[in-house]
């Protein structure tokens, strides 16, 4: 605050040094051209009266009137200018202060939390001045890590479901074409009757269009493997990324202090993705 009212001051001083200057300069400049006025139109006999009496009067007059104007204007306009500037420097002042005091408090909460859980304090202190898990992006890697590995679990029971129904459905086709090979050996029967003939070709009808359909049943199966083993390998794939991620962000953020293990830390308690003195565990 000294050195800005000290240049405060300079930007015064200066302000005044160029109107008084303004102020020299406009006097003379009515002495002048009075002067030489008062020489022209009265001749050598008017000379020394009207050259002088212009001197005196419009000269003077114009140094007194024009120049105490200019000077008031200037001392008004610094003024105002230093009032500006003093008025800025009051909130820049006031913004900082509650800035700081906003900060503090928060570092205050932190810590409290991070002892409510067992944690030192250091922690929560951390946390405020280097950012929580929610704000380095910690926690949004976190989340990805645990849905992929959830798409992988998925998928691989997708995989040993498909397998399974594909194992079932070729028992099937195998008891089917037992039955339509047992029931063409009947029909070389010679003996049979008309009526039997067509029980049994009707029965094997049957037969090859249930075969039919669980074979288009394993087709789809075997495609269904096919794409969720991709999907598999896709999210294997990212769970590596992410985890290489996570870690280098993790190590990124804790080097700023020197201490790990407190990166990871949720302060958010309760869940409602805010951090405060409702986190304090009791």
């Amino acid at each position: 605050m000294r050195m800005i009212k000290k240049i405060l001051l300079i930007s015064l001083i200066c302000l005044l040094t160029s109107y008084s200057y303004g102020n020299n300069k406009g006097g003379n400049s009515g002495n002048s051209s009075s002067g030489n006025s008062g020489n022209s139109s009265s001749g050598n006999s008017g000379n020394s009266s009207s050259g002088n009496s212009g001197n005196n009067s419009s000269g003077n007059s114009g140094n007194s009137s024009n120049g105490k104007t200019d000077s008031i204007t200037g001392i008004n306009s610094g003024k105002s200018q230093i009032s500006s500037i003093e008025k800025n420097t009051s909130k820049t002042n006031n913004s900082s202060n509650q800035n700081t005091e906003n900060h503090g408090r928060k570092v205050s909460t932190y810590n409290q939390i991070a002892k409510s859980l067992g944690l030192n304090a250091n922690v929560g202190t951390h946390l405020a001045n280097f950012g929580t898990p929610q704000e380095t992006g910690i926690t949004d890697l976190q989340n990805k890590i645990t849905s992929t590995s959830n798409i992988i679990d998925i998928k691989s029971l997708e995989i040993q479901f498909s397998k399974e129904a594909v194992s079932n459905f070729e028992i099937e086709l195998s008891d089917i074409n037992s039955k339509v090979n047992l029931l063409e050996t009947e029909l070389s029967n010679t003996e049979l009757t008309n009526e039997e003939l067509t029980k049994i070709n009707n029965e094997i009808s049957i037969l090859e269009t249930q075969r039919e359909e669980l074979i288009e049943q394993v087709e789809l199966q075997e495609e269904n493997i096919k794409i969720t083993e991709i999907d598999l390998i896709n999210a294997i794939d990212n769970l590596a990324v992410y985890k290489v991620e996570l870690a280098n962000t993790i190590k990124e953020v804790e080097t700023k202090t020197g201490v790990t293990g407190w990166a990871t830390v949720n302060l958010d308690t309760n869940g409602d993705g805010k951090i405060t003195e409702a986190d304090i565990k009791n």
